[in-house]
Formats: C-alpha cells, sequence, structure tokens
C-alpha cells in the first residue's frame, strides 16, 4: 500500500525532539529525486539524538541481518536508520526480484520484515513464502497499513506476525525480538528431539 515514512513509525514516548516519522517525511519530501543511499545519509544526519536514544534499549539486535521489503523509498529508508539504530545489518529492496539479487550477495537472512502490498500486485505473504524456498525457514513479520478484512484474514491464516501501520519503533522492537526467539526455540526444540531420536535408536 502506497505510504510515506509518517504512516509507518509513531512517535516513541522517549523521544523528546519532533517526532522521528516527520522528520523523515518531511525531508524526504524535499529529496523525492535522490537515491535511497543518499536520502539514508542525509536522514542519519538529521537524527543522531534519535538513532543514539534507541540503541540504549536494543543491543540484543545487534548484528541481527534483517531484510525489509517495501515499495516506498520513504518507508525503507526510515526502517533502515531505525534498525540500523539498533545494530541491526539491513538491506532493503522494494520487490521479490530485488531481494531475490541482494541475496545473490548475501544470502544469510535472520529477519523478513515486508510490507503486505508490493509492486505489481505483489503480496508480502507469497514473497516471503517464496523467499523462504530459498532461505529456509527464516523468521519474518509483516507491517501493513492495509486493514481489510479480508487481508487480515489471510495474514492471520499464514501465521505470520502482523503489525498495522503506523508502527512505534518499540513495539517493532519487541515484536522482531519475540520472532526471532521463538524461532531460536523452535530450532532448539527441534535439535533436542533429533538427539532423543537418535540416543532411542542407540
Amino acid at each position: 500500500m502506497a505510504t510515506n515514512a509518517a504512516m509507518v513509525l509513531a512517535k516513541p514516548a522517549a523521544m523528546k525532539s519532533r517526532d522521528l516519522a516527520a522528520l523523515l517525511a518531511d525531508r524526504l519530501a524535499q529529496h523525492s529525486d535522490v537515491t535511497e543511499a543518499t536520502v539514508a545519509d542525509k536522514v542519519a544526519t538529521i537524527l543522531p539524538s534519535a538513532c543514539a536514544s534507541a540503541v540504549e534499549n536494543a543491543e540484543t539486535l545487534v548484528g541481527a541481518k534483517v531484510l525489509v521489503i517495501d515499495d516506498e523509498l520513504s518507508v525503507r529508508v526510515g526502517m533502515r536508520v531505525l534498525l540500523e539504530s539498533w545494530g541491526c545489518r539491513v538491506a532493503a529492496c522494494n520487490c521479490l526480484a530485488e531481494a531475490q539479487l541482494l541475496l545473490d550477495d548475501a544470502s544469510d537472512v535472520d529477519l523478513i520484515v515486508a510490507d503486505f502490498r508490493l509492486p505489481r500486485h505483489e503480496n508480502g505473504i507469497e514473497t516471503v513464502r517464496r523467499l523462504r524456498e530459498r532461505l529456509g525457514d527464516v523468521p519474518a513479520l509483516m507491517v501493513s497499513g492495509d486493514t481489510a478484512p479480508e487481508r487480515l484474514r489471510e495474514a492471520q491464516a499464514s501465521g505470520l506476525p502482523f503489525l498495522h501501520k503506523p508502527v512505534s519503533p518499540e513495539k517493532l522492537r519487541e515484536t522482531m525480538l519475540a520472532v526471532l526467539r521463538r524461532s531460536k526455540a523452535e530450532d532448539a526444540a527441534a535439535l533436542r528431539a533429533v538427539r532423543n531420536k537418535r540416543g532411542a535408536l542407540s
């Protein structure tokens, strides 16, 4: 769904300066013709205090490799700046084809954060499914402003966590951590089951 940075991130309670998302939207509106990398550099210089405050409570996400998929440049830049302020390593793209190209260079992904509606009628849930065919059962979550009942039912049926825009940075961080913890717990349980099976056969 078409959106801008102001619809993605709600104001974090601890932030005393202007709203992070509003700042992103204001500045990006003035630079709509520049590249993603250039905008990211501008945003990073605009918001040093916001990024620093986010890092204080983000140690457990340090080093996490996150793939962000969204069709809006402002959303990708806002997410990149926020996640990198938490210590994440971020790759961002707008569709499945671009994601596949990114994975040609770096196939290791810890978490996918995808919008529901992507370009050319792509479905974020289907995009995650296709990427999992290549990556394995990588953790993923959906972030979308689409509140149509049929979309909600589809998201629920997929089993993927679904966050509605606007999403506060704290809520996004909590959900990312929960998804990663659940994935690690499932991996540990699967490993124990294999070991138990081997023990029973020996």
